[in-house]
C-alpha cells in the first residue's frame, strides 16, 4: 500500500527534469516546466505496416505468438513497486495488451463483424473475451486498432477494468496526493494495432504523462513498437485456422472444448493438483480453474483449516477419482468436513490417518441442467503423500509403517493408515 505522501514512479520525471526549477524572485513563485520524449522510429528491418483505411478497422484476425518482440531502442520503465494504471513496463505479451487476460503460447482474434473482436487464449480454462467499439472497448481510425486508457498518475491496479473499491480509493489516493504534495495529472496509455505485410501483428505503444509535480509543470512521452509473428495451428486443427480466417464467431473449435474444467470453490483457501491415473501429468493450481484433459483423473484438492478450537491452521487433502468429460465444468457443491483426528493436535497430524468420506460434486454443461453426484474420496490431515499403481509395498515415514490406502477400484491413493474399526 502507497504510504502517505509517496509519490511513485514520478520520481523519474524529476530526474529527467532535474534542471528545471521553482524560483522565488521579488516574492513572486515562478514555476518550472519541464518535457521529456522519448520516441522509437519503426524498424526499417521490420516488415512495412498495412495502410489503415480511415474510420474503418483493420483486419487483424488470425492466431499470434504470444510473445511478442520489441523494436530496438525502445524505452522501458522497470517501474516502481506499485503497479499503476495506464503504465507500460514494456510487457511483450500480446494477451496482456490486447484484452487483459492471460495466455499461454498463443491468442487468437477473431472478427465476426466491424463491431466485435473476439480474443481466444490459447489457456483453455480462459474464457473468449469479447470487445465491441459501439461500447468504447477500441476505437478504429487511420492508424489502426486503438486501445486507450487514461488514468490519474496516483492510480494504482492493473489496466483491466478496476473495480468500485478500487476506483474509490484511487480518487482519494488523488486528492491526498494533490492536497500534500502538490501533485496531479494524467496519464494516457495508447496500443494501436496493425498488421503488417507479411502477416505479423504490430502494436505502437505510447504513454503519456501531463500534470504538475511539487510545483513543477512537466509532460513526458514514450513511445516504441511490440510485434507478434504468426502461429501456425497445430496438425489437425485446420478448422480453427479457416474458422480465424473467415471470421465465423467462436464455436466448437475453442480450446475449452477440448478440455474438461475444474473451478475452485474458494480462491484463497483450495488448491488442486490433478494427475492421470498413470501419475504423469501432474498439475497444480490455486484459486484458478484447472484444464482436465478428457479420461480418468486423479484429483486432489487441499485446504487450509482455520481450525478455532485448536487457534491452528492446518492443511487438509481430499483425493477422488473423476471421469472427465471435455467441456463439461466441475466443482464442490459444498465443502466436505475436517477429517482431524480427535485428541491432541499435533498428533492427529502427525498421525497420517487416512478417513474414507464422500464429496458432493456439481457437474455444469453449457446448454444442460447441472447435475450433482458423489464421489468416493479420501481425506488425511497434514501432510498428504500420493501413491500410484506401482506403489504395493509399505513405506516408513515418521517411524510409522504406511501402506498406500485406496478408493474402491482406483489406482491412486495417499500413504497412510486408516483408523481402526470402533
Amino acid at each position: 500500500m502507497r504510504e502517505a505522501g509517496e509519490v511513485p514512479k514520478h520520481s523519474a520525471v524529476i530526474d529527467r527534469c532535474r534542471s528545471a526549477r521553482a524560483a522565488v524572485l521579488s516574492g513572486t513563485l515562478l514555476l518550472a516546466a519541464c518535457a521529456h520524449n522519448a520516441v522509437t522510429s519503426y524498424p526499417q528491418e521490420w516488415s512495412p505496416q498495412d495502410a489503415a483505411a480511415p474510420r474503418a478497422c483493420p483486419n487483424l484476425a488470425g492466431r499470434y505468438h504470444n510473445r511478442g518482440e520489441l523494436a530496438p531502442g525502445t524505452p522501458c520503465s522497470s517501474g516502481g513497486r506499485n503497479v499503476l494504471r495506464a503504465e507500460w513496463r514494456c510487457d511483450t505479451f500480446l494477451s496482456h495488451n490486447i484484452a487483459e487476460l492471460e495466455a499461454d503460447e498463443w491468442l487468437e482474434l477473431r472478427q465476426p463483424d466491424a463491431d466485435t473482436l473476439l480474443v481466444i487464449s490459447s489457456d483453455p480454462v480462459v474464457d473468449v473475451k469479447e470487445l465491441h467499439r459501439s461500447r468504447g472497448d477500441f476505437s478504429c481510425g487511420a492508424h489502426g486498432l486503438e486501445r486507450t486508457l487514461h488514468a490519474s498518475l496516483m492510480s494504482m491496479g492493473s489496466n483491466a477494468p478496476s473495480s468500485a473499491p478500487q476506483a474509490a480509493f484511487n480518487g482519494l489516493g488523488t486528492l491526498f496526493n494533490l492536497a500534500t504534495a502538490g501533485t496531479a495529472g494524467v496519464r494516457t496509455l495508447t496500443r494501436t494495432f496493425t498488421a503488417s505485410a507479411d502477416g505479423s501483428l504490430v502494436m505502437d505503444v505510447s504513454e503519456t504523462q501531463a500534470g504538475v509535480l511539487v510545483l513543477i509543470l512537466f509532460h513526458t512521452r514514450d513511445e516504441g513498437f511490440v510485434r507478434w509473428s504468426r502461429a501456425e495451428p497445430a496438425s489437425g486443427d485446420a478448422a480453427t485456422a479457416t474458422v480465424a480466417a473467415e471470421g465465423t464467431p467462436a464455436g466448437a473449435d475453442l480450446p475449452a472444448a477440448h478440455f474438461a474444467r475444474f473451478e475452485s470453490m474458494n480462491d484463497f483457501i483450495h488448491g488442486t493438483r490433478v494427475t492421470g491415473l498413470d501419475g504423469t501429468g501432474l498439475a497444480e493450481r490455486k484459486g484458478k480453474p484447472l484444464a482436465l484433459p478428457p479420461g480418468k483423473r486423479w484429483v486432489e484438492i487441499a485446504r487450509t483449516d482455520h481450525n478455532m478450537r485448536h487457534l491452528r491452521d492446518f492443511n487438509v487433502t481430499y483425493g477422488f477419482e473423476l471421469e472427465a468429460v471435455a467441456g463439461h465444468v466441475y466443482r464442490l457443491a459444498a465443502q466436505p468436513a475436517s477429517c482431524l483426528a480427535p485428541g491432541n493436535v499435533d498428533a492427529a497430524l502427525n498421525s497420517h490417518l487416512i478417513r474414507r468420506v464422500q464429496v458432493s460434486l456439481l457437474d455444469r454443461t453449457p446448454g444442460e441442467a447441472e447435475r450433482r453426484f458423489a464421489a468416493e474420496a479420501l481425506c488425511t490431515a497434514g501432510v498428504a503423500i500420493g501413491c500410484g499403481a506401482a506403489d504395493a509395498a509399505p513405506v516408513v515415514i515418521d517411524q510409522l509403517t504406511l501402506s498406500c490406502v485406496r478408493p474402491s477400484g482406483s489406482a491412486h491413493g495417499f500413504f497412510g493408515r486408516e483408523p481402526l474399526p470402533p
